[in-house]
């Protein structure tokens, strides 16, 4: 379990709302280094793949 806090139904809203940021932060994961690369990898493959598809949308004329 995460030791996230959680707001008491008795609290006022202005605790409850400084509580949310902490309510929707994600629990931190743990990636090995293959993970990261194919992370990486797909990220730069995509970008590429955007720009190459974007200068050919805009044609000559650009």
């Amino acid at each position: 379990m995460s030791s996230k806090p959680s707001p008491k139904p008795g609290s006022s809203l202005i605790h409850r709302v400084q509580a949310l940021p902490a309510l929707l932060r994600p629990a931190p994961v743990t990636i090995n280094a293959r993970e990261r690369l194919r992370v990486v990898a797909g990220a730069a493959l995509g970008l590429g793949l955007a720009a190459l598809l974007s200068q050919w949308l805009a044609g000559d004329g650009a």
